[in-house]
């Protein structure tokens, strides 16, 4: 069923890929037991989300945004959206909360207790491609003990 799931993540990355602006993309992603979503504009890292529960959620591309949401356990939807023109500044919005991505394009995104907690983490997606996305993350949950914790902390399934 993972590899099913994977797979059809691969598949509407690369059905995302669209012409004015240079290529978009979206795919999901897991690190440890966290799952979540990120986009790509140009081939390079735009935005990062991880859940400490749930399935991971969804992600898409339009015309001016990218859109999607990170499912919890209980069934809830955590919604998010990110708009950019340049695929290095933007802003992005998260449960209606909205975030300015030059601070960093990491959000670590807590559902439990059925609180949105989100912690906005300053990392620098420059040299980090569409296809790369997972191997950083896992790279920046290494070095780092804010991401680390939360990544352990995540619910298992």
């Amino acid at each position: 069923m993972r590899s099913v799931a994977v797979f059809l993540l691969v598949v509407v990355g690369l059905l995302n890929v669209g012409c004015a602006g240079g290529t978009r993309g979206a795919g999901g992603l897991h690190v440890g037991n966290a799952r979540g979503s990120f986009v790509s504009q140009d081939d390079k890292l735009v935005f990062v989300v991880l859940g400490d529960e749930g399935n991971g959620g969804s992600a898409g591309t339009g015309f001016d945004r990218f859109t999607g949401a990170l499912r919890t356990d209980d069934g809830r939807e955590i919604p998010w959206q990110v708009r950019t023109g340049d695929g290095k500044s933007g802003r992005a919005t998260i449960d209606g909360v909205e975030y300015d991505l030059a601070q960093g394009c990491l959000f670590l995104v807590s559902t439990r207790d059925r609180k949105t907690q989100v912690r906005q983490v300053p990392r620098d997606p420059s040299g980090v491609t569409h296809w790369d996305v997972e191997r950083a993350v896992v790279q920046w949950a290494e070095s780092d003990p804010e991401i680390r914790e939360f990544v352990k902390a995540a619910r298992k399934r």
